[in-house]
């Protein structure tokens, strides 16, 4: 089943300029990370797309309380049943439950596992790419173990954040080693910075 964003992205969302086979995102500063937050929902929806008519397969991302990405996989014509959004908040879940009655309550990489038929998969974190010891939560281990499971074509994405962490000039390098390393040749649609600290990497792998 197609979703209804492919032809009508680069109407629907503003500051997009296509370049060859990127897609470069430009922002508007007054509007700051809610509208980043837009655009990458919907690049990561409009990649989905794409490969979903050929491959439909489950759908797999961290989501919040407000349900923003689950609410426009909807809205674009997405059947529910394909969507597993994971977040290990109780409250969280029981809004996304509400939407997307696979929804998984537990950390992200306690749950790749159970999870077959993956079409794209996005850790929206917003965490450094190495994690951190206080939080225990060290992302380039979970998207190294969900690599496991997916199955090239698919989507791939990540949201990750340079404040203390590795720079956006070397985590193409470093994303490009990890998914090379799991036999993945990525073709990247876009990569980019935004709200001075953040990145979002989406490829096709």
């Amino acid at each position: 089943m197609a979703m209804r964003t492919s032809r009508s992205l680069t109407r629907a969302v503003p500051y997009i300029v296509r370049s060859g086979n990127r897609i470069d995102v430009g922002i508007d500063p007054q509007q700051g990370t809610s509208l980043q937050k837009t655009i990458n929902n919907k690049l990561f929806i409009a990649a989905t797309d794409n490969l979903f008519r050929e491959k439909p397969g489950n759908i797999v991302y961290l989501d919040g309380i407000s349900c923003r990405t689950t609410k426009m996989f909807l809205e674009a014509g997405c059947p529910s049943e394909f969507l597993i959004p994971v977040n290990f908040g109780e409250a969280e879940c029981k809004n996304l439950r509400q939407l997307a009655p696979n929804t998984k309550h537990a950390p992200f990489n306690k749950i790749i596992s159970e999870i077959k038929n993956i079409t794209a998969l996005w850790y929206d974190g917003c965490k450094t790419i190495n994690g951190n010891k206080k939080e225990k939560i060290y992302p380039i281990d979970d998207v190294s173990e969900a690599l496991k499971y997916i199955q090239s074509p698919a989507v791939f994405a990540w949201t990750y954040c340079q404040r203390k962490g590795i720079k956006y000039n070397e985590a193409d390098k470093l994303i490009a080693d990890l998914l090379l390393k799991k036999g993945f040749k990525p073709h990247i649609i876009h990569h980019d910075k935004y709200a001075n600290s953040m990145a979002f990497y989406l490829a096709v792998v």
